[in-house]
């Protein structure tokens, strides 16, 4: 009987046990979610647009760079149709515009997704970017669109402008060849009868009742004498680099980061987009100088390019140390792709040693490439 009585003394306690742990894996569970809201700032309760993780984009200004996320919407379903990023330098008075297929499959990266799953958004963590209207509501998509595709993109856009499938279609025509939106000839020639920046602003309020922007008509007007000023035959256009896998645009990050740095950072276009020559620098004898007078920089370059294709024939200590990195080419066209990796990098064509192309010399601001 006492044996009895201690095996039921020892099931008791090991039943007292298994529920004390239970107990406590709840109140670290419950502690955790707490903590965890509390670190992405939502509160229990939020409805399913996620609006408590908008805090983060910000109040939108007129900057020198603008860069805005044109999104064609169809008015009946809500459903994104087609996306172009505008870029306007007014330092620099160029116009560029990036085609961004529809199809385009963003990645959330894990931050993102975990504040979006901490305020109730019930999001895959691929998605499509034509399905943003599924998951968010009304306007909370577009501003979702910008903060999802700089995540996965790798790139800036300062705020959005949403019109209709027909404003859209009034405003850009697709390249077939290319797979590019273009600014409509119809557009081109309305635009190129003002005769100066009086007639943009106008122009700009007439057409802004039609659209849905974070950007409030009065700072875009900023904006209105540069626009005046761009010469239609000089405007770029390009897409996001990807190819298209299973039905879904799959973009390269690293090519589109490269792209984005060099629509920022180009000179003031002169020439018509179609007469550039761009000649690739992988088949090309490269030399790289270290001038930053940091160690092992040219080293680390030589790496760096080799990794992605561009053969490395020469590395050396330059005699002097500059501030901002120099790229010396032979030839017209030659070193625009290697230009990206640097930050502020300049391309001059002129004279170098016999059997090589491209001279890489390192200035300070890249010492920590």
């Amino acid at each position: 009987m006492a044996r009895n009585k201690s095996v039921g003394m020892k099931v008791f306690a090991i039943a007292g046990k298994s529920f004390l742990i239970v107990i406590m894996l709840m109140l670290v569970g419950m502690i955790s979610y707490k903590f965890t809201m509390k670190y992405y700032e939502v509160t229990e309760g939020e409805d399913a647009t996620g609006s408590g993780v908008l805090d983060i984009v910000g109040d939108v200004s007129a900057d020198e760079i603008s860069r805005n996320v044109i999104f064609s919407v169809d008015s009946e379903s809500g459903k994104i149709k087609s996306v172009v990023i505008e870029i306007l330098n007014t330092l620099t008075g160029n116009l560029d515009y990036i085609t961004v297929p529809d199809s385009y499959q963003m990645v959330i990266n894990q931050e993102m997704y975990q504040r979006l799953y901490a305020a109730g958004v019930d999001v895959p963590q691929v998605m499509k970017l034509g399905q943003l209207n599924k998951y968010f509501k009304d306007n909370t998509a577009y501003e979702y669109g910008i903060l999802l595709m700089e995540g996965s993109l790798g790139i800036d856009i300062g705020y959005y402008t949403a019109m209709s499938v027909e404003e859209f279609d009034r405003i850009f025509v697709m390249d077939e060849e290319t797979g590019y939106y273009k600014l409509a000839d119809s557009l081109l020639s309305e635009v190129s009868s003002f005769s100066d920046a009086d007639g943009m602003e106008e122009f700009i309020k007439d057409r802004y009742d039609n659209y849905t922007s974070n950007l409030k008509v009065k700072t875009k007007l900023k904006y209105a004498e540069c626009y005046a000023n761009i010469k239609p035959e000089l405007v770029y256009y390009h897409i996001i680099p990807g190819a298209v896998v299973d039905g879904s645009y799959d973009a390269d990050e690293k090519l589109t980061e490269m792209l984005y740095k060099q629509i920022i950072e180009d000179s003031t276009h002169t020439v018509v987009q179609g007469d550039i020559v761009n000649v690739s620098s992988k088949g090309l004898n490269i030399k790289v100088l270290n001038g930053s007078g940091g160690e092992g920089i040219a080293a680390r370059v030589k790496g760096i390019l080799e990794a992605d294709g561009y053969p490395v024939a020469k590395i050396a200590d330059n005699p002097e140390i500059i501030e901002n990195t120099v790229i010396q080419v032979r030839e017209e066209g030659m070193g625009k792709d290697v230009k990206t990796y640097f930050k502020g990098a300049s391309l001059e064509v002129t004279e170098v040693e016999e059997g090589i192309d491209i001279v890489i010399i390192v200035g300070k601001a890249d010492v920590n490439i």
